[in-house]
């Protein structure tokens, strides 16, 4: 919602009740109604371990043409730059067209091997028969459009990112803060999502709120803090802006 419109109805309203009779009879114009909350970025650090003024991920692949055939549009990863995640099954997302058939493709900087898997739509969770991820080691992902030939790497691919699998002491605490909440609590997927969230854990959390909202649709507070993940990313700005329009 842009300030200038509401200043600018505000106004309208506000001539409008002078040169006209109050609707209520009692000689006083009508109260302004209550103005909508206003949306707010709320950049928080940790999310992302490099930070860059000019995210990979804000225009990689925007300007790449599709594969012929696909029937979707480029990818554009829905990611911090450098992530830490705790999950060794994480979730990934970028943009595009939801039908499109996307290749998903991930680095182990250590050893150079790679894993390809041909996704369709959006998302992609790294599925229990890939190979292992390892704790404490950095990949690197990107996602390209699929029908590349083989052996020329991927069609059209998105600017990479990557992924810092947590290990050693800070997964212990991960792993502890977990463990002190009460499995048979009704709060318990709640109190989850917190400590993954306060751990900096973008994908985990992410995944962790979403999984929230969509068992219980319109609850505001998983709406916010889903929409406060969304707005560590600028290309999941759009995706921020549509929780914050759910809240009152």
């Amino acid at each position: 919602m842009k300030v200038y419109g509401i200043a600018a109805a505000t106004l309208l309203a506000t001539a409008v009740a002078g040169q006209q009779p109050a609707a209520n009879g009692s000689g006083q114009p009508p109260a302004a109604p209550a103005s909508q909350p206003r949306r707010v970025h709320a950049k928080i650090s940790g999310f992302d371990l490099a930070p860059q003024s000019a995210s990979p991920n804000q225009t990689g692949g925007a300007s790449r043409g599709t594969h012929p055939g696909n029937g979707g549009e480029p990818a554009l990863l829905l990611a911090p730059h450098k992530a830490k995640v705790y999950s060794l099954h994480p979730t990934f997302w970028w943009t595009g067209s939801p039908g499109g058939s996307y290749t998903f493709e991930l680095v182990d900087l250590a050893s150079q091997t790679t894993y390809r898997a041909d996704v369709k739509g959006t998302e992609f969770a790294y599925p229990e028969d890939a190979p292992a991820l390892e704790p404490g080691k950095t990949y690197r992902w990107r996602v390209g459009i699929a029908g590349a030939t083989p052996g020329e790497g991927l069609g059209s691919p998105s600017a990479p990112a990557l992924i810092v699998l947590l290990g050693g002491d800070d997964r212990q605490q991960v792993e502890s803060a977990l463990a002190t909440v009460p499995a048979a609590s009704p709060d318990a997927d709640a109190a989850k999502a917190r400590v993954l969230y306060d751990n900096r854990l973008w994908f985990d959390a992410l995944a962790a709120y979403s999984a929230l909202v969509a068992a219980h649709p319109g609850n505001e507070d998983y709406l916010r803090m889903r929409a406060t993940l969304y707005d560590q990313v600028p290309a999941a700005a759009k995706l921020a802006d549509a929780d914050y329009a759910q809240l009152h």
